[in-house]
């Protein structure tokens, strides 16, 4: 089971009501310095840079509906969300964050596996 939107778990992001049109489960979100998140579940990685390369060539129209993004070019943090920690092994260090989302207690619980720091070789 999945929790209606990844973006809304996430500690720091909030949810852009905005829809990458080659994939639905494709998410937007933005943070405290204005910077667009394109989040996928792991199922869907192989979405995330069309959907980064879609996000920046839209930025002026994705501006217009969420002025608060920082201006050109539109920063951009590609996340991948996990259900299983095991499976982010093989993606440390590739540059993309990576987010472990659980369901504990009946709720849905969020955890970072990596930072800017750790996120390059």
């Amino acid at each position: 089971m999945r929790p209606g939107s990844y973006a809304a778990i996430i500690s720091g992001l909030w949810p852009v009501a905005l829809r990458y049109p080659n994939n639905a489960e494709i998410e937007f979100a933005t943070d405290n310095a204005g910077r667009l998140h394109v989040i996928a579940p792991v199922e869907q990685a192989a979405f995330i840079r069309q959907a980064a390369a879609w996000a920046q060539r839209n930025a002026s129209l994705i501006r217009l509906g969420f002025p608060g993004l920082a201006s050109d070019p539109l920063p951009i943090v590609e996340r991948i969300v996990f259900t299983d920690a095991t499976q982010a092994v093989d993606w440390h260090h590739c540059g993309v964050r990576l987010d472990l989302v659980i369901r504990a207690q009946e709720k849905f619980v969020h955890v970072s596996l990596n930072d800017d720091r750790t996120l390059k070789p």
